[in-house]
């Protein structure tokens, strides 16, 4: 019975993909610390620390009822990474999602009704991105992308500062989960087409799919510029310590994703395009930790 329990929490845990909620974790302190004016003062308080980890619940519980919905799938395009079904039940995930969702119900009821709402709302959406959205076509990137923005802009509603380095944080956070969401869809086109779900690579194909991302990487690329340009208009002069960093961490690893994505033909090829761009989401992160 207790090796049952530790095995258990053992698949929950590598089911609710630890290190993308530590990095959702992650986001949502340093949207706190921005928020704050780049005051430590968030950080000293406990309800800053429970809401971090309602957060990382959430995000967790939403892997977890999306890996129940897909675990079919799952064995097709990640067979050594598909815990559900073969080594947890998906009886014992859904019992898992249940508490939680009860726990962080419970916790929210000591924060301001918007804090609630913004919880409530946000379990609500996985549920349905994982139940609906993800079959659909580009409704559900969408969602996700909005979700990853909303993560940042709940500091600010919990602090009640929105900051414009919050905002380029938000924006920042949207453009590169849709990149990321978009590329992991292609990448798991074969499962994906074999139980008729209808994504962007599926309805369009791989070509338009490609160039479409080549789109929205111009995009990303040209607002990755905004705070920059906002600094020398408006204030004359060019903060050189984010600049670098955004460079280095952003642009060049950038560049040469743009370079990767112009070779890549079939969905093995877009593997290393959802790892880069996870890579990028952290260099976004320390960059404007200096603006």
């Amino acid at each position: 019975m207790p090796y049952r329990i530790i095995s258990d929490t053992r698949y929950l845990w590598k089911t609710g993909r630890p290190l993308n909620c530590f990095i959702g974790g992650g986001v949502f302190l340093e949207s706190c610390w921005l928020s704050a004016g780049k005051s430590w003062q968030p950080f000293q308080m406990h309800t800053t620390w429970l809401l971090t980890g309602c957060v990382m619940l959430i995000m967790m519980a939403g892997y977890w009822v999306n890996d129940v919905y897909d675990f079919k799938i799952d064995l097709i395009n990640k067979p050594k990474k598909t815990w559900v079904g073969k080594h947890i039940s998906a009886k014992k995930v859904w019992t898992a999602y249940f508490v939680c969702w009860g726990v962080i119900t419970i916790i929210s009821l000591l924060f301001p009704l918007r804090i609630l709402f913004v919880l409530e709302a946000t379990w609500i959406l996985l549920w349905l991105y994982a139940r609906y959205f993800k079959r659909t076509l580009v409704v559900g990137n969408l969602i996700v992308a909005t979700l990853a923005a909303t993560l940042v802009l709940t500091a600010a509603t919990w602090l009640n500062v929105l900051g414009f380095s919050v905002i380029c944080l938000a924006i920042f956070s949207f453009e590169i989960t849709l990149l990321r969401e978009i590329i992991k869809d292609v990448e798991d086109l074969p499962g994906d087409l074999s139980y008729q779900l209808k994504t962007l690579p599926i309805q369009a194909g791989i070509d338009f799919t490609r160039n479409l991302l080549f789109v929205l990487t111009a995009l990303f690329l040209i607002s990755c510029f905004i705070p920059v340009l906002t600094d020398y208009i408006i204030f004359h002069k060019v903060n050189f310590y984010f600049t670098l960093l955004l460079t280095g961490l952003v642009l060049l690893p950038l560049f040469y994703l743009i370079f990767l994505l112009g070779k890549a033909q079939v969905p093995q090829d877009f593997k290393k395009l959802s790892s880069g761009m996870k890579f990028i989401m952290l260099g976004g992160m320390i960059a404007l930790s200096a603006y």
